[in-house]
């Protein structure tokens, strides 16, 4: 790698001449800062983290909390963060929070011990008191935070995430007028706000039409071994269901693997209808309806506006941005086994 004592030999000047018209001081002509910098440039000089951080007071390091790393949906976010934190020269520690909070505060004060300059936090949980002091202690000692999940709107810290309310209650209406009257609900764990959430427009859309039923309803982890076998319970006790809606896309692919093995076709038995447009589903016979969340999109614009934030003196702690989310038309719903297109409930 490129040294200043390189640049200092390529321009036959000091090691101190290179190190002024790096950082931008006074005391050379010009046209020598211009020559050094030319040189800088053609030989790809990079300043050191360690002396950039010397220099700026900034370690350019930032955390990264996720609420569980073995769920796909992190993917896309994990991915965008990295790139534009690369491309802003700053490093990123990501830490698996494995959904507790317990585990989300032990991982704010491993990276506040670690001097980041920012962290992302993108954990589905309830904002218990504790983890809202623990964020706070550490935005006062001029750590910057950016939330990636909803659940820490309305306290004081900037949110960057989604809003799919409306798509879901909007997919789940479109269901009921296919004519599906008992559909059933594979949740994801109870202490998740994601699932509470979706479980509340559930809750509203099948109300609306008296089709709610609290028996149809079973809780899964949110993984497809887990959801297997919490629909195969559920289908096998109420085979009247026509319909699923899955909290979350991994949990979908758990009920689709469920109907298999119950000798259910999708969608001609049961329609199944997903959250979050991971990839998988794409990749399944049939392709899995689902609603996409605009997951690439919150870790990018998260990570701009934490480094912005961290860059800046001018920020607001209740900027909030929330992306929609749109439908992804798969084939896994249909009318119900007992309709056809001409006749179709209203």
């Amino acid at each position: 790698m490129p040294t200043i004592k390189d640049i200092a030999q390529a321009a036959g000047v000091s090691i101190a001449t290179v190190s002024m018209a790096l950082n931008g001081k006074k005391g050379i002509s010009p046209k020598t800062r211009d020559r050094i910098l030319d040189i800088a440039q053609s030989i790809n000089y990079v300043p050191s983290a360690a002396a950039r951080a010397l220099k700026t007071k900034h370690s350019y390091t930032l955390g990264m909390i996720i609420g569980q790393l073995s769920n796909s949906y992190s993917i896309d976010i994990i991915t965008a963060a990295e790139k534009v934190a690369r491309e802003r020269g700053y490093n990123i520690f990501i830490l698996n929070a494995e959904l507790s909070i317990e585990k989300t505060i032990e991982c704010l004060r491993i990276l506040d011990h670690q001097e980041v300059d920012g962290i992302l936090v993108s954990v589905f949980l309830y904002s218990e008191q504790s983890y809202i002091e623990e964020i706070h202690r550490l935005m006062n000692k001029g750590i910057h935070v950016v939330s990636l999940t909803r659940n820490l709107e309305g306290y004081g810290i900037p949110v960057v995430s989604y809003k799919e309310d409306q798509q879901v209650y909007q997919s789940l209406i479109e269901l009921i007028e296919l004519g599906h009257r008992d559909i059933g609900l594979v949740a994801g764990p109870k202490g998740s706000l994601m699932n509470i959430y979706r479980f509340s427009t559930f809750n509203k859309a099948l109300r609306e039409y008296n089709l709610y039923n609290k028996d149809y309803i079973t809780y899964s982890q949110l993984d497809m071994y887990s959801a297997k076998e919490k629909t195969i319970e559920l289908l096998t006790k109420f085979p009247e269901i026509t319909a699923i809606y899955a909290i979350n896309d991994m949990i979908a692919l758990g009920v689709l693997q469920a109907a298999y093995h119950l000798g259910l076709k999708v969608p001609q038995d049961l329609s199944i209808l997903g959250t979050d447009g991971i990839p998988y589903v794409n990749f399944t016979i049939p392709n899995i309806t689902t609603i996409k969340t605009p997951r690439y999109e919150i870790g990018k614009w998260g990570t701009e506006m934490l480094i912005n934030r961290i860059e800046s003196t001018d920020t607001d702690e209740n900027e909030i941005i929330l992306f929609p989310c749109i439908p992804s038309k798969g084939e896994s719903v249909a009318y119900p086994p007992f309709i056809t297109k001409d006749r179709r409930v209203k």
